[in-house]
């Protein structure tokens, strides 16, 4: 069952910002800190979130660096808390390649103008947008593909993409991405898909790395499992770079903190958390405790040692810190250089292209609102006649 989007997790972080932590550590191949988020999700009860998170962290920048991290997405044994762990090893951290070619397509798509058109060389003559479409996946050029899809409905899109990949044998991986993502999402991978070469297909196409765990990472986690203090389990500090513009922290302004909410707010908290209102169901009714015991039991039970409230502000300051005050445009500026400089996009990304606000709209209602004249502008130019390119002697 997903969790609300702030709940308080095990060991008292926040879980948008363990998630954050967690695709952090990921992209850059730390494995420690892989394994300590995926425990601090996994003994949350928030595993649903944690292969939510995976979904869209391939699509955004894993892709077809590795395709079978995608297609053994949910066949996980969740009852495993081991075979979590080396699952978030062997099929993330160790991917060698990052590709967010789709990714960028989409954001790419959404901030091109309607007026785009077509001014790339062919030889045949376009009668429709759907044969233009079909040519330039034939071709590999996807960045016009995908412009030109714009003017087409998901519909029309499918049957074309659906031909070009049982051409190439792909017909079953293209299924999984539909099976597997959102329909706009699905429709950018499949662009990668059918586009790309055989030899980069192979690579995508790799088995998973499957080795054991580190000898001194297994010593870690045994380590984590034995310390009984909440406070001390509390071994990571949630990193300012992982939780920039995904969190809402990331815009707190920098001179306040979300300290209170481990301390006058404390109780508060636990119980809007999915974890913590389970376990407070045992010792209360409603809001009140069953008892002056039950009350006095619930807190040597889980706090043994002191409550939030009494821990130094180092320590509250690792799941609570400050606010990085960021802007909203600003902070997805910057978390779209860094995901865009740790992956690679098949020579497709320049920076000053990408200019978004994903809060006034859903990416799809992008698409969905732009569609409309996209089909406008590219249907008042057939028929296309072909194209030369010329080059002239001076």
């Amino acid at each position: 069952m997903k969790q609300p989007k702030n709940s308080l997790t095990i060991h008292l972080y926040r879980r948008d910002e363990v998630l954050a932590s967690l695709r952090w550590a990921i992209i850059t191949k730390n494995y420690t800190e892989t394994a300590f988020w995926g425990l601090e999700l996994y003994d949350s009860n928030m595993e649903e979130d944690a292969l939510d998170m995976l979904s869209t962290l391939w699509f955004t920048q894993i892709g077809f660096g590795s395709f079978k991290t995608l297609e053994k997405i949910r066949d996980i044994d969740l009852t495993d808390r081991d075979s979590w762990v080396g699952y978030l090893i062997s099929a993330w951290t160790r991917v060698k390649t990052h590709d967010s070619t789709a990714f960028y397509l989409l954001l790419r798509g959404a901030s091109e103008p309607t007026t785009w058109a077509p001014t790339f060389a062919h030889t045949k003559e376009y009668t429709s947008i759907a044969e233009a479409f079909e040519d330039c996946l034939n071709r590999g050029k996807i960045q016009e593909a995908w412009l030109l899809a714009r003017a087409m409905d998901s519909s029309e899109q499918w049957p074309v993409l659906e031909n070009v990949a049982a051409g190439l044998g792909r017909t079953h991986e293209l299924n999984i991405l539909r099976e597997k993502l959102g329909d706009c999402e699905a429709r950018a991978a499949a662009h990668v898909l059918v586009t790309l070469d055989e030899s980069l297909w192979k690579a995508a196409m790799n088995d998973l790395d499957t080795r054991e765990l580190p000898v001194e990472l297994s010593a870690a986690i045994q380590d984590w499992d034995t310390e009984d203090s909440p406070r001390k389990r509390r071994v990571f500090k949630i990193r300012s770079e992982a939780i920039l513009f995904i969190t809402q922290r990331s815009s707190l302004p920098m001179n306040l903190s979300c300290q209170a909410d481990l301390m006058d707010g404390l109780l508060a908290n636990l119980k809007e958390s999915s974890y913590w209102s389970a376990v407070l169901e045992n010792f209360m009714a409603g809001d009140k405790w069953l008892s002056d015991d039950s009350k006095e039991d619930f807190y040597d039970t889980f706090f043994p040692d002191d409550i939030p409230d009494e821990w130094s502000e180092a320590d509250r300051e690792k799941s609570h810190g400050r606010g990085l005050g960021r802007e909203y445009m600003a902070g997805q500026q910057r978390f779209l250089d860094t995901l865009f400089k740790r992956s690679t996009t098949l020579g497709l990304w320049h920076r000053k292209e990408i200019k978004m606000d994903f809060e006034e709209l859903e990416i799809q209602e992008y698409y969905t609102n732009k569609y409309k004249d996209c089909k406008a502008t590219l249907e008042a130019l057939m028929p296309i006649k072909p194209v030369k390119k010329t080059f002239d002697i001076l």
